[in-house]
């Protein structure tokens, strides 16, 4: 029976002219395409995001590790700053100059 059916779906055509048969059949594998493209879409949209996640956190760690020199640096800076601003209030001590 189901055999007859699709026998003769494929002899009516529907409004637009077309075998009845033949646009069911674009019509259920256009949404099966669609569907498909929707996953593969998602999918790609997901592994964008992993690696975009995965990009910035190295770029965090290179950042952090910057600002832990930087500190470092500064900390040095104001090492010198204060030996030197001590060095020259003893000099200027010492030769008299008030």
């Amino acid at each position: 029976m189901l055999g007859q059916i699709v026998l003769i779906s494929g002899q009516v055509n529907s409004r637009a002219g077309v075998p009845l048969l033949e646009a069911v059949s674009f019509g259920l594998f256009a949404e099966v395409q669609r569907g498909s493209s929707g996953i593969v879409s998602g999918g790609r949209r997901i592994w964008s995001g992993y690696v975009g996640l995965r990009q910035v956190r190295n770029e965090n760690e290179t950042l952090k590790r910057q600002l832990a020199e930087a500190q470092v640096q500064i900390q040095q800076q104001r090492a010198l700053a204060t030996a030197a601003a001590a060095w020259r209030s003893c000099s200027i001590c010492a030769t008299g100059r008030i």
